[in-house]
C-alpha cells in the first residue's frame, strides 16, 4: 500500500511514545482485503495488533473505487474472504478494547463534560484525556467544564462514574 515506513520503524515509534507517555492510548485504521493481500499479511496485522494493543481501531475492507491507483491492481480479494478477514480483525480489536477498558475501572480521571446523555437525561456525557467516553450524574451547569471522576464500571465501551466533581479553577 506504499507505506513510507517499515513494521520495525512503526514498532520502534510506538515504544518511544509509550516510554515518554506510558498511559497514552493509541488508535489506528486497519484495512483488509487490499489487492494482493495474503494470509501471511493478515497474520502479521493480527500479530501487530497483539503487540501494540490499540484502544480503538477503525476497521474496514478494501472497496475498489474507479479512478484510484488501486482500482486496476491485480490480485483482487473476494468479498467473502474480505469479510472473513475483517471479522477476525474486529474480534481481536473488541477483545483488546474490552481488556484495556476493564483494567481502568477504579482509576481517577479528568474529563471534559460535553453534554447530556441521550440515554439518561440525569447523566452527563464526558470524554477523558485518553478519548474514552464516560457518563456520570451531574447538573447541566457543568457542561463545558472539566471534572474529576472515578471510573466505576462499564456499559459497552462507555465508563460509568458515580459522580463528577468540578476541577479546581473550573
Amino acid at each position: 500500500m506504499n507505506r513510507g515506513y517499515t513494521r520495525e520503524q512503526y514498532l520502534a515509534l510506538v515504544r518511544e511514545i509509550r516510554s515518554a507517555m506510558p498511559e497514552i492510548s493509541l488508535s489506528t485504521d486497519i484495512l483488509v482485503g487490499f489487492p494482493g493481500e495474503t494470509e501471511e499479511d493478515v497474520a502479521q496485522t493480527l500479530a501487530l495488533m497483539e503487540e501494540v494493543r490499540f484502544l480503538y481501531s477503525y476497521m474496514y475492507h478494501f472497496n475498489p473505487r474507479e479512478g484510484t491507483a488501486a482500482y486496476d491492481l491485480p490480485g483482487r480479494i473476494s468479498e467473502e474472504v474480505k469479510r472473513e478477514r475483517l471479522s477476525r480483525v474486529i474480534s481481536l480489536q473488541k477483545k483488546h478494547t474490552r481488556e484495556l477498558l476493564k483494567a481502568r475501572i477504579g482509576v481517577r480521571e479528568i474529563a471534559l463534560i460535553e453534554g447530556i446523555s441521550r440515554k439518561n437525561a440525569d447523566e452527563l456525557v464526558m470524554r477523558t484525556e485518553r478519548d474514552e467516553m464516560a457518563v456520570a450524574p451531574g447538573p447541566v451547569s457543568m457542561i463545558g467544564s472539566f471534572a474529576e471522576i472515578t471510573l466505576s464500571g462499564l456499559r459497552g465501551n462507555t465508563f460509568r462514574a458515580k459522580e463528577a466533581r468540578l476541577c479546581p479553577g473550573d
